[in-house]
């Protein structure tokens, strides 16, 4: 944005600097100094409303989720609601979270580090592998210690996806958690599909993906699956995880 408003600044004086030249020409009377002049003039002229257009352009607020792709920096600009900090955390989370995840890009390391499968969110696509160890600690949003890991299964062959991030007795309204991203982040949890099973209390718990591969809905979006949508707080159509 500076860059282009620099540009626009350099091109504007540039056009006035040389209608003033022109005009202090000993022969700034005759028709070729004339034409130079209108010239400059056009030029400032177009690039006033070209540095009026960029300035509008960045000025304005963009919805919420945006498409996120794997490789390029989330862009977290301009959202309605979200304060200077919750824009620097969610940059920060995402960038440390990409980094540490490498070390689990092979599922077999993930198994070494004591993640164990959660074979009850998995729909044979995509399956949940979570860390008890992580998950009793006093360690929310770590990138050192996710508390979950999501790959996707495609002939038995496990890619990872997303970091889960679960905080240990701490609910999907907990207003402490939600003002850490704001209007970036929606909290939500899995309650709904493992009823009775081991792992009934942990589904319970607030959780937050962080996509390293490419989604529509944005990094950190909900799983793109009906059944593993999880339970949030707002309705689906308000959901800031969730997109069209």
């Amino acid at each position: 944005m500076y860059m282009r408003i620099a540009l626009g600044l350099l091109c504007l004086l540039g056009s006035m600097v040389y209608y003033a030249q022109v005009r202090k020409n000993k022969n700034h009377e005759s028709p070729r100094s004339y034409k130079l002049a209108g010239i400059s003039i056009i030029g400032a002229l177009i690039s006033g409303i070209v540095l009026v257009g960029v300035i509008y352009k960045d000025s304005q607020v963009r919805p919420w989720p945006r498409e996120y792709v794997a490789g390029q920096k989330p862009d977290f600009s301009k959202v309605p609601g979200v304060s200077p900090e919750q824009e620097l955390w969610a940059t920060n989370i995402v960038a440390d979270t990409f980094i540490s995840l490498k070390k689990w890009a092979e599922y077999s390391k993930a198994l070494e580090d004591g993640y164990i499968l959660m074979s009850d969110l998995g729909n044979g696509e995509f399956v949940h592998v979570i860390n008890f160890k992580y998950l009793r600690d006093d360690h929310n949003f770590d990138p050192q210690r996710p508390e979950s890991l999501l790959y996707e299964v495609v002939d038995n062959k496990y890619t990872l996806l997303a970091a889960m991030y679960m905080m240990s007795e701490l609910g999907i309204d907990d207003p402490a958690l939600k003002n850490l991203g704001g209007a970036l982040i929606q909290l939500h949890n899995h309650s709904d599909l493992v009823r009775g099973s081991p792992f009934a209390a942990a589904a319970r718990m607030a959780n937050l993906h962080v996509w390293v591969v490419s989604n529509k809905c944005g990094v950190f979006a909900a799983a793109d699956h009906p059944q593993l949508l999880g339970v949030a707080s707002v309705p689906t159509e308000s959901r800031a995880d969730v997109c069209s």
